[in-house]
């Protein structure tokens, strides 16, 4: 009998998906994954056009969705297996898979992740985002009987140690106090289908530094519809 814990976290673009992934591959007993949905995306939609990097990651990432699919659900070297998910990676990836696995949504604030994405990404679309795709995942899950944890990654600090505990307690396993601190890359994350994550030196700064940027009207109604309509559904 199958008894690895396989774990979803279904992000949006700079929800701070890189810093849950390092914090799960610090564990003794994990192996993570990065964004294995990613050239299958890419191969089926429109960003291929101008995504950086596309045609690097379509060249050296699987895309066919049923050997990704048999991969995520295959067999590991650890009982625990953490992939950092885009929630718009899906696209018409028949969802019965996630019916094996512990489905973690993380979001964040539209007021700090849309200008950082848009840095690296100009011209954003919703599809792009991905806060409809996570309200529409929570909703299919429920639909299947499955519990959803719902995160605010505001709350992903190192100090918070009732976010860190939240998880692991969803996901059945133990705490470790290595989640805590994950200063260095693991090559391990990197892998048959993960990307290198070693591209973004900013990663403690982008957790830690709080922000002083005034907000306009529109970004003000747009994060009023985020905390009362999409955040508050998916909870």
């Amino acid at each position: 009998m199958d008894q690895t814990i396989r774990i979803s976290a279904w992000c949006g673009p700079r929800n701070l998906s890189t810093a849950l992934m390092y914090a799960f591959d610090n564990r003794q007993d994990c192996i993570a994954f990065d964004e294995p949905l990613y050239a299958y995306y890419l191969l089926n939609s429109p960003a291929r056009a101008y995504h950086p990097g596309a045609e690097d990651i379509i060249s050296n990432m699987e895309g066919n969705p049923k050997n990704l699919i048999d991969f995520m659900l295959g067999d590991f070297p650890m009982p625990v297996v953490f992939f950092k998910q885009m929630t718009h990676h899906l696209l018409d990836i028949d969802r019965a898979f996630m019916e094996k696995m512990k489905n973690i949504i993380l979001t964040r604030d539209p007021f700090d992740m849309i200008p950082s994405f848009a840095k690296v990404v100009p011209n954003l679309t919703i599809e792009d985002i991905g806060y409809k795709d996570q309200l529409a995942l929570k909703e299919y899950l429920n639909s299947k009987g499955q519990d959803v944890l719902v995160v605010d990654s505001k709350n992903c600090k190192k100090t918070h140690l009732k976010f860190w505990l939240d998880y692991v307690i969803f996901c059945g396993i133990p705490f470790d106090e290595k989640m805590l601190k994950w200063e260095r890359l693991d090559q391990k994350i990197l892998m048959e289908y993960g990307r290198l994550i070693g591209m973004n030196p900013s990663i403690n700064q982008l957790i830690f530094c709080p922000t002083n940027r005034k907000k306009s009207l529109f970004q003000k109604l747009f994060i009023h519809c985020w905390k009362n309509v999409i955040f508050t559904t998916m909870h």
